[in-house]
């Protein structure tokens, strides 16, 4: 077994971009010296292990070695394509633009890896933290890496599950609470530990928000972490990851 996407990603050098690691996104690490001026090794890294097209991704550095803003990082465009998967207990959502750029995020869910994992998943979960409360891997009668959870009729309660989103350039964090109830409106309860980092610039603390507690007939629960990206270059743009409740599941989107 495998951990998809999210598995490669954390045992590569761009890890650190999507906190996978205990500590990697504390204040002192919201920002680098990358000049933004080329992308750095991470981003590469990660448009590889977002099966981005090496074609592809040479004109997505030389739009970057350009001073050109990719898609994925502009505030006013929006995924053409968008791909969602299951894996190993991580729902990871994968979107493209029109320039061809990428964005990745996911959300762990209360799914558990088995215990008989695979030298690869173990490998992973190496590099991934020293931090066992980070480690996507399972105990008896483990949540996942979510921090608790309990269930009753027709209800389940999953808690301070991580959820994280990237562009290469800018990443955010934050841990959220749902439930979701069978024959039901699901619910966004509880959104915390915000966090970030950024390639090329600086970045506001992620402003978190629940825009909408409890799912309707018309659009689900969501919460939101926003931050504002300023580039070493003077130009800024709004980055917002989004977590989406809704029919059962949940969901994240780079909006």
């Amino acid at each position: 077994m495998i951990l998809g996407k999210m598995g490669r990603i954390a045992a590569s050098s761009c890890a650190i971009a999507i906190g996978l690691g205990a500590g990697v996104m504390s204040p002192a690490l919201a920002s680098n010296t990358n000049l933004g001026t080329s992308p750095s090794a991470a981003q590469i890294e990660l448009w590889e292990m977002l099966d981005v097209s090496a074609p592809q991704i040479k004109k997505l550095a030389q739009k970057v070695s350009s001073g050109v803003t990719l898609d994925a990082d502009k505030e006013d465009r929006s995924a053409v394509s968008r791909d969602i998967e299951t894996v190993a207990g991580y729902i990871e959502t994968t979107e493209t633009f029109e320039d061809g750029s990428v964005a990745f995020s996911f959300i762990e869910t209360p799914e558990a890896i088995p215990l008989e994992a695979s030298d690869e998943v173990k490998m992973t979960i190496k590099l991934v933290s020293n931090d066992k409360s980070y480690l996507p891997i399972a105990h008896p009668a483990s949540v996942g890496s979510c921090l608790g959870g309990n269930s009753g009729s027709g209800y389940a309660t999953w808690r301070d599950c991580r959820v994280a989103g990237t562009s290469g350039s800018v990443s955010i964090y934050f841990r959220a609470t749902y439930t979701i109830v069978n024959g039901g409106y699901d619910t966004i309860t509880d959104t915390n530990s915000p966090s970030h980092f950024v390639e090329g610039g600086t970045a506001t603390r992620p402003y978190l928000k629940i825009n909408r507690p409890k799912e309707t007939a018309s659009a689900g629960a969501q919460a939101t972490a926003k931050t504002v990206f300023t580039r070493w270059s003077g130009s800024s743009s709004e980055h917002v990851l989004a977590l989406n409740v809704r029919g059962n599941t949940a969901w994240t989107s780079w909006v």
